[in-house]
């Protein structure tokens, strides 16, 4: 009995390595393509972004953002530079990726923070204006956020989630371009 199921997973590996890779994902529409949707990020940014905590300001949750925007990867994302500031005190610099995954139909969002903790949040709006946000890494349940751009010039990214002590949060994100 355990050579005939020796045998049978010899021959089913080895049927599995000649069916080749699997087939590409349909694609909705070409990276090219989407990515010029982003275009209007490409430059320099003041934003300032104001956390609430179950409805309320919070002072100390307030802070404002230089973001500088950039090409990379051979226009296939754009790479910024977030640096952070509240209340005078710089709160390092971040890296962010924007890309579009046309195999997966999904817009992409990385985010690694100074210390290197890393966020991944991912939407599968075809438009970007409007586009649904879901936190994919960490894995965060109740984690909504929303994009508006109203111009070339003006985007809003509005997030909300619940904290591990079970306080609803919400972020308000608004940006100009310089």
């Amino acid at each position: 009995m355990k050579k005939s199921f020796g045998v049978l997973s010899l021959l089913v590996l080895v049927a599995t390595i000649g069916a080749g890779p699997p087939p590409p994902l349909p694609l909705a529409a070409s990276n090219s393509a989407q990515m010029g949707r982003l275009n209007f990020l490409v430059g320099s940014w003041q934003c300032t972004n104001t956390f609430t905590t179950n409805g309320l300001p919070s002072r100390k949750q307030r802070n404002s953002s230089s973001t500088m925007v950039i090409a990379a990867k051979g226009g296939h994302w754009l790479q910024g530079t977030v640096t952070a500031s509240s209340e005078g005190q710089s709160l390092g610099t971040s890296d962010l990726f924007v890309g579009y995954n046309a195999g997966h139909r999904q817009w992409v969002m990385i985010v690694i923070d100074p210390l290197g903790y890393s966020v991944v949040e991912t939407s599968e709006s075809v438009a970007l204006n409007g586009s649904k946000w879901e936190m994919a890494y960490p894995k965060r349940t109740g984690f909504t956020a929303t994009l508006q751009t109203d111009s070339s010039a003006v985007y809003t990214f509005d997030s909300f989630w619940e904290s591990h002590k079970g306080n609803a949060i919400s972020s308000h994100q608004s940006c100009s371009k310089r």
